[in-house]
């Protein structure tokens, strides 16, 4: 199991990131773990459909022990400023939408303080003493805004040497850079060039934030068919193929071969799990579920899909 309460799942667009966070989600929620998943505007039509239910502004139970929200930089900043300033006229002033807009475009930063500022209020979200939830995992943007998320309160800590904003964006930043409360999950497919992108987006993570990389999750990975006899056999018919069936053997061997090399590139450096293609796609609750079972495996220190 995770010791991590935090957990940043990242990943290069196109990647499948949000579909795994919300597998480690499910996997957690199903372990007993009161879990919430926060995702971003453009990620929440894709949470919504892998859940079954429309994520919104507002946290909603999403089923057992599990919950989910999108999180708005709009409505974030909204909160805030609800949340710090004491004069109603003000609060209605300052959170106009056009204002709202205004100031979070044209201020660098506000919007991604906004989104991680959030998230990790509802980490440390309590209840009669016990923390709202035990997990928390975000959805995180593509790669190269990951990284400028993570960042944010540290940027802000340089800017601003004193006040509340101060003060609140310093205990962020010891959240985020704690590596017994936060940990990374990096989604990739075994492709050369979203491995050779991730192998620099690790390398700043580490050289700046020194956030452990909790697992890679290596998805869309196509399961061998052949042994190697098999294989040499369908090399050596290769001629005599009149309805072009070896030839799709050959190509489906050589993709594998290739997906093979990219994982070996990862392996030796970090914990893989393994997510097959095989079992559809993840919009469909078979290919969904299969997903959550791959993860919860891990979760329970099953090794059939961990290298």
């Amino acid at each position: 199991m995770i010791k991590q309460r935090f957990i940043i799942v990242c990943g290069k667009g196109g990647v499948g990131r949000t579909s795994v966070a919300c597998a480690l989600a499910t996997a957690l929620a199903k372990r007993g773990n009161r879990t919430l998943i926060a995702t971003s505007d453009s990620s929440s039509r894709r949470l919504s459909a892998l859940l079954g239910k429309k994520i919104n502004t507002n946290i909603t139970v999403v089923g057992e022990n599990l919950w989910a929200v999108n999180v708005d930089p709009v409505e974030s900043v909204k909160e805030y400023i609800l949340m710090t300033l004491k004069l109603r006229s003000i609060q209605n002033l300052l959170t106009g939408t056009a204002f709202m807009q205004s100031f979070i475009t044209s201020i660098p930063g506000i919007a991604e303080w906004a989104v991680i500022g959030k998230v990790t209020w509802h980490l440390i979200e309590r209840k009669k003493g016990n923390y709202v939830y035990d997990k928390v995992i975000l959805d995180a943007p593509a790669t190269g805004h990951s990284f400028s998320l993570l960042k944010i309160p540290l940027y802000i800590n340089k800017v601003i040497h004193s006040g509340p904003l101060h003060e609140i964006a310093k205990e962020r930043w010891t959240i985020i850079s704690d590596g017994f409360t936060t940990g990374i999950a990096v989604v990739v497919v075994p492709e050369e060039m979203v491995i050779t992108e991730t192998f620099e987006f690790l390398k700043n993570i580490n050289s700046s934030l020194s956030i452990p990389v909790i697992t890679v999750f290596v998805n869309r990975v196509i399961p061998p068919l052949f042994d190697k006899e098999e294989v040499d056999y369908l090399k050596e018919i290769k001629n005599h193929d009149e309805g072009g069936e070896v030839d799709a053997a050959l190509f489906r061997i050589m993709r594998t071969e290739i997906q093979r090399r990219q994982i070996d590139r990862l392996k030796d450096k970090f914990k893989l799990v393994i997510i097959p293609d095989n079992m559809g796609s993840e919009f469909i609750p078979d290919g969904f579920g299969s997903m959550v079972e791959v993860v919860g495996d891990w979760l329970d220190n099953k090794n059939g899909n961990v290298y």
